[in-house]
């Protein structure tokens, strides 16, 4: 999860190898975005999700 001003350079980014916390998920596929009108909108959104327990564990 997170935020980006440009989706597209973030996913290249993540998928070069550049975020050493996800180098052994690779490659990574976005399931979902969400556009928001501001930067501060979408950081407000990206906590709330955060937040949130993971169903994962």
């Amino acid at each position: 999860m997170g935020y980006a001003s440009d989706l597209n350079k973030r996913i290249r980014e993540h998928n070069s190898g550049k975020t050493k916390s996800l180098k052994h998920r690779l490659p990574l596929e976005l399931l979902y975005s969400d556009e928001y009108e501001s930067k501060r909108d979408a950081k407000a959104r990206d906590v709330q999700l955060k937040s949130h327990p993971s169903s994962a564990n």
